[in-house]
């Protein structure tokens, strides 16, 4: 039956935008300890689906056309209005605390509500009321025994499957986003016949619950990936700044310490061949956006956005003539660093916005890291303290990247 009324919803939905629809998930608690303190309530679970509609015209009786009308109910009046059909199937249930009996009743639903909104300019809250009955579909009675909960008989009990009962929501509405509100309500029962001495009837109840609205979350969705899409698409008219490593100079001074010139001079080979791989590779296989390279002891100046004397040529010398604009640009880089994929200090192909902060997916994806298996030698990283990584090739990384940002941008 859900899965029918969510069908008729999305069909509605799809032919008037005045129309929504989603899902609610919902904790009740009965209030009939209120009444009688031998008797506490029992947090179940409810589920349901909505479907909703806003209407936009008041109500006019007459003649517009003749002028010869007047207005019943005023369209601003009627803006304020929200009716909303709910299907559900939630659970009612409280014990007697004495002896620790427990009374469960498990409903179908049906409800037909109305939100107002109160104030004009506030859109986020509103009020809801309407007029719910229910069909109970299952109940039994359970007592703590040996530590656990079994159904029992209980004459007292003159719940019967197939009861009807008839509750009125009052709540408030938060809408935390266009996709989410947050609603508390007291559903009110005109069907409690519950007393010390029998059980009959829905208990009176408080609701929370988190409503979802299926369209809402649909157009949060869609505006993100048309603000992704605009992003790139900008990002395709400046120009993409390759951060290229230098050898670390505490780490040489350690070296040099310990007298270890001939490691210092394979840091310093193994990172030239590996910049000119990398700035090669670029050249080649990135073509979303203009590519220019610098070394990374120039990052503060870059993300500064001071682009004098810090860009280098193909001999990795700074090269003054190379220029490009300030006003737009994003950084990558083959180096190491935190990876939200392992949360762990990773090599690979890591990308940052103007201020050198990491940006999310597309741009940082997991088929960017590089692993131990460095093109085909899975003992590279057995060998050596420091990785090869000049000898690898990063051609797959960089045209997959390429591809990625101009099919987003596309």
């Amino acid at each position: 039956m859900f899965f029918l009324l969510l069908a008729i919803f999305k069909m509605a939905s799809a032919q008037d935008d005045k129309f929504s629809y989603g899902f609610n998930a919902a904790i009740n608690y009965s209030t009939i300890g209120s009444s009688y303190e031998n008797y506490v309530g029992v947090g179940n679970p409810s589920l349901s689906l909505f479907v909703s509609y806003k209407p936009s015209n008041g109500i006019n009786i007459g003649h517009p056309s003749k002028n010869e009308y007047y207005t019943l109910v005023s369209d601003e009046f009627v803006r304020r209005l929200t009716f909303v059909l709910q299907p559900s199937y939630c659970a009612n249930s409280f014990r007697q605390q004495d002896i620790d009996r427990r009374f469960n009743n498990y409903y179908l639903e049906l409800g037909g509500l109305v939100y107002f909104q109160p104030f004009t300019y506030v859109t986020e809250l509103t009020f809801f009321s309407g007029v719910c009955p229910s069909f109970l579909a299952s109940c039994n009675t359970e007592l703590l025994q040996f530590g656990y909960y079994s159904t029992i008989h209980y004459d007292q009990n003159l719940n019967t499957v197939g009861k009807i009962d008839f509750v009125m929501p009052i709540g408030i509405s938060l809408e935390m986003s266009t996709a989410v509100s947050l609603e508390l309500s007291y559903k009110h029962s005109f069907t409690n016949n519950n007393n010390l001495q029998t059980i009959q009837g829905r208990a009176s109840s408080i609701e929370l619950s988190l409503r979802v609205n299926a369209i809402g979350l649909a157009n949060q969705f869609t505006k993100k990936d048309e603000q992704l899409h605009d992003q790139i698409k900008k990002m395709s008219k400046g120009s993409l700044l390759v951060m290229l490593p230098t050898i670390n100079a505490s780490e040489v001074n350690q070296l040099k310490a310990e007298n270890k010139q001939e490691e210092i001079n394979d840091i310093n080979k193994e990172l030239i061949d590996r910049n000119k791989k990398v700035m090669k590779e670029f050249k080649s296989f990135f073509n979303f956006c203009p590519v220019y390279f610098f070394m990374d002891t120039d990052a503060y100046q870059i993300s500064n956005k001071r682009f004098d004397n810090v860009f280098v040529n193909g001999k990795l010398e700074v090269d003054p003539m190379i220029k490009t604009d300030s006003s737009n640009f994003f950084v990558a880089s083959f180096c190491e660093d935190i990876s939200v994929y392992t949360t762990k200090n990773v090599y690979g192909l890591f990308v940052y916005d103007d201020k050198i902060n990491q940006l999310p997916k597309p741009f940082n994806v997991a088929i960017n890291l590089i692993g131990p298996n460095l093109d085909g030698d899975p003992l590279n990283f057995l060998k050596k303290i420091r990785y090869e990584y000049s000898t690898i090739s990063f051609e797959r990384i960089i045209t997959k990247f390429n591809n990625r940002l101009i099919r987003f941008k596309d």
